[in-house]
């Protein structure tokens, strides 16, 4: 079963572990970078765990922006290992709800680059819809409204 989950100290080694294919370091930060960020901005931007039956296969981060009433999914994957099994999308999908729980938000966006396919093809399968496209920067951005 996939939930997500609050990441432990007993379990940050294992998180620190997971990683993406080769090709898609560029679009994705290392964990314990991630982790720094909340560290640094505990108030608005959260970590969380994807695990499958108990064992860590992804990892997510987001930041609550207060004034717009938006979420940003600022880091989202699943582990080299357990990816193209519908973990991504379903993964996507979990945090979506987690999401619609966090009370006077509305929208749920995230950037991904344009080359980066099979995360653009996620987010599509998750409910996600097209927003912003910035030519020069080579991203776009991805919507899901909550409410």
């Amino acid at each position: 079963m996939l939930e997500l989950k609050n990441i432990t100290k007993q379990e940050l080694d294992s998180f620190l572990s997971l990683s993406v294919q080769p090709w898609q370091e560029t679009f994705a930060n290392r964990v314990a970078d991630s982790i720094a960020c909340a560290y640094v901005e505990p108030d608005c931007t959260i970590p969380l765990a994807i695990f499958l039956d108990e064992v860590p296969i992804g990892f997510l981060l987001f930041r609550l922006h207060y004034k717009t009433k938006n979420i940003f999914l600022k880091e989202y994957f699943i582990d080299r290992n357990y990816q193209s099994q519908g973990f991504g999308t379903d993964g996507l999908q979990l945090f979506m709800e987690y999401a619609e729980k966090i009370e006077s938000f509305q929208t749920l966006y995230c950037i991904v680059a344009i080359g980066n396919t099979w995360g653009n093809h996620t987010l599509e399968n998750a409910g996600f819809m097209k927003g912003a496209v910035d030519l020069d920067a080579r991203t776009k951005e991805m919507v899901h409204i909550l409410r």
